[in-house]
Formats: C-alpha cells, sequence, structure tokens
C-alpha cells in the first residue's frame, strides 16, 4: 500500500498581495508568543521588542488576510483564535508598558512643577508685609526657567505621555503659571508702590534742600547786613576816636595855654607887689 504524500507548503507572492502557507503561519505565531515571554533590559530593547511584535502582529494578519488553506478548519480556527489572544495579551501588556513608561515620566515633570510653584499663601504673605526683595526675584527667575523646561520636557514627551498623564501635567503647569503671573503682578504693584514712595521722599528731600538753601541764604544775607553795620560801626568808632583825641589834644593845649597865661599873670604880680616904689607909696 502507497502512503499519501502530504502537500509541500509554499509561500509565494502575487499581484493581490503575499500568500503565506499554514505552516509559516504557525510558526510566525510561534515567534509572536516567544517574543510576548522574552524579557528585555533598557529602554531601547523594550522599544525595540515591541515594535517587533507588533510588526509580527500586521504580517501574521496579513497572513490570514491570505486565507490560507489549513488542513481542517478547526486548525485554522485554532490558530485565529491562538494568534486573536497573543495580539489583545500584546495589546493589554504595551498598554501597561505605556502607562509605566507615561508615570516615570510623569513623576519627573510633577517634580519639577512642585520645584516650580509658588504657594498662593505664600505670595499674599509677601505682599501683606511687603516683602520681594532681590532674593525673591531672583528665585522667582529660576522659578520661571523650570517652568519653561517642563514645557519643553512635556513637547519633548508628547508620544511617551499617556493622554491622562498629558492632561494632569498640563492643568499643573497652568496652575504653576498663574501662581507665577500673580506674583510678578503683586510684585510689579508693591514695585510701584515703593517708587511711589521714593518719588515722595525724594520730593520731600528735595523741598527740605530748598528751605535749607532759603535759610542759608537769608543767614548770608543777615551775616552780610551785620558785617556792613559792623564796619560802619568800626568806622564810626575810629571816627569817634579820632574826634576824641582832637578833643582831648585841644583841651590838653587849652589848659597848657591858660596855666602859662596864669603863670605869668601870677608873676608880674608878684614882682609888682615886691617893687620897692610900691611900699613907698603905701
Amino acid at each position: 500500500m502507497t502512503a499519501r504524500l502530504r502537500p509541500m507548503c509554499v509561500d509565494f507572492t502575487s499581484k493581490s498581495g503575499v500568500f503565506m502557507c499554514h505552516q509559516t503561519l504557525d510558526d510566525k505565531i510561534g515567534d509572536l508568543e516567544s517574543r510576548l515571554g522574552s524579557f528585555c533590559i533598557g529602554k531601547s530593547q523594550r522599544d525595540y521588542k515591541w515594535e517587533c511584535v507588533f510588526n509580527s502582529c500586521r504580517e501574521i494578519q496579513e497572513g490570514f488576510n491570505s486565507k490560507p488553506r489549513y488542513p481542517t478548519k478547526e486548525q485554522r480556527d485554532a490558530a485565529w483564535a491562538r494568534f486573536n489572544d497573543l495580539r489583545s495579551r500584546a495589546h493589554n501588556e504595551h498598554r501597561e508598558y505605556r502607562k509605566d513608561e507615561s508615570y516615570e515620566v510623569y513623576k519627573e515633570l510633577m517634580h519639577d512643577l512642585s520645584l516650580a510653584d509658588h504657594n498662593l499663601g505664600d505670595i499674599i504673605a509677601e505682599a501683606t508685609f511687603l516683602a520681594f526683595d532681590k532674593t525673591d526675584v531672583e528665585d522667582m527667575k529660576r522659578k520661571g526657567q523650570t517652568l519653561r523646561e517642563v514645557r519643553q520636557k512635556l513637547k519633548e514627551n508628547n508620544k511617551v505621555l499617556i493622554h491622562e498623564h498629558q492632561n494632569e501635567i498640563w492643568n499643573k503647569i497652568l496652575t504653576v503659571q498663574s501662581n507665577h503671573d500673580a506674583w510678578w503682578g503683586k510684585w510689579k504693584e508693591r514695585r510701584g508702590q515703593r517708587q511711589e514712595e521714593y518719588q515722595a521722599k525724594t520730593k520731600k528731600h528735595e523741598e527740605w534742600l530748598e528751605k535749607q538753601a532759603e535759610w542759608k541764604k537769608r543767614v548770608r544775607e543777615n551775616i552780610a547786613k551785620n558785617q556792613e553795620k559792623l564796619e560802619k560801626a568800626e568806622s564810626a568808632l575810629i571816627r569817634s576816636e579820632s574826634h576824641a583825641d582832637e578833643l582831648r589834644e585841644k583841651i590838653a593845649t587849652a589848659r597848657s595855654s591858660v596855666t602859662k597865661k596864669i603863670a605869668t599873670c601870677y608873676g608880674e604880680s608878684t614882682r609888682r607887689s615886691n617893687h620897692p616904689g610900691n611900699f613907698a607909696s603905701t
């Protein structure tokens, strides 16, 4: 009795597409199962694994689309069910992988946003106690730079982050930006108050300087007037003293003249009284 030969399984390409025999298809399904069970270290290896997994899924789907001839309908249905189970598993595991990968980026960006944030209560306290010194301004500039870096990282990781994480990060960015705007608004308001206070102090100081200048001017004028009066008084004193000297000299001269006349008269009177002829007649 002659044994029946098993027909050869051959793959080929036609105008309608690629025809894949059932044996090749089963082998690819087995490779897909092996890839799903493989363990990878590092992001690059894991990304490559999932790229290969989904490429295999597309190839297997194309193979089934070419309607391969299995020996029995039960074998074909079993192969199709096995493939669908593996493909569903691949999507589920890849979804979890994406969640884990997204969560790592999410944690990093949310941590950076917490560093970039400025509490609204602190803003109110600073405005109440008139803070906003140079250190605060430099700190807010650093926080602003951190916020810009987070925006850039969000853009770069747009394909990595899942929609849920993207929304949370973006809402947090808006909150932080709002707090920054509130802080800078209060800072500008406080700076305006300081400028007004400075201008008021400057004006007051300028008025004080003007008053001081006027007072000094009046003092100098008074000094000049008094100096003039002093000079006049000194001049009058000099003239008065000179006149007094003249009077004293005249008085002395007059006294000397009178004394001489008295002495002369007295001498003659004495001579006359002592003359002999005067006794005889007596």
